[in-house]
């Protein structure tokens, strides 16, 4: 699976961010405590991720530790 992704922070909204790695832009939904200025648009970073599939959607979830 994707263990993590880093890159540069494009795109930040309400409840994911989207990552620009090598020109390939990730969404990546993380928890509201990462958005609360945190993070800004330009920043370079690291987030472990959970690659979530169900019958309906897949989801990719970003978190600063592997915890």
């Amino acid at each position: 699976m994707i263990g993590f992704i880093r890159g540069t922070v494009d795109e930040i909204m309400e409840d994911s961010l989207i990552i620009d790695n090598n020109g390939m832009g990730w969404q990546i939904y993380v928890p509201g405590s990462l958005l609360d200025g945190n993070i800004h648009q330009g920043d370079e970073v690291k987030l472990y991720t959970y690659l979530s599939v169900s019958e309906n959607a897949i989801g990719l979830y970003g978190f600063f530790t592997r915890d």
